[in-house]
């Protein structure tokens, strides 16, 4: 008998192949894709993680918001220009390079307006 719990259980095992193929870095290598993990958080007070800010890459426009100040994206090998924006806080923009197969972090602070 197929229940709810058996279709999600189903769901989530293809769910989680597909992550782990998409964030296998054998196979960001071999498709020439990289891994950007962005950290953003306040330059004033004590520093804190700054949550729903949006990280784009200007040039591509993949783009994902911070949860408690991290944030992933999967791009392209080659050099990217991000920004870096909240409504509270002044913008900023970061030049990386990623390689194939290559995890780069960057770390943001973000001064309040």
């Amino acid at each position: 008998m197929i229940t709810k719990k058996t279709v999600f259980y189903g769901l989530g095992l293809v769910l989680l192949a597909g992550m782990l193929f998409f964030f296998n870095p054998v196979a960001s290598h071999a498709q020439g894709m990289g891994i950007i993990v962005s950290y953003v958080y306040n330059c004033g007070g004590c520093g804190g993680a700054i949550s729903g800010a949006t990280v784009i890459c200007i040039y591509h426009g993949e783009s994902c918001i911070t949860d408690r100040g991290y944030c992933m994206q999967m791009v392209s090998a080659g050099t990217h220009r991000l920004r870096f924006s909240h409504p509270d806080f002044w913008n900023k923009e970061k030049t990386v390079t990623v390689g194939a197969g290559q995890t780069v972090n960057v770390d943001v602070c973000l001064n309040k307006r």
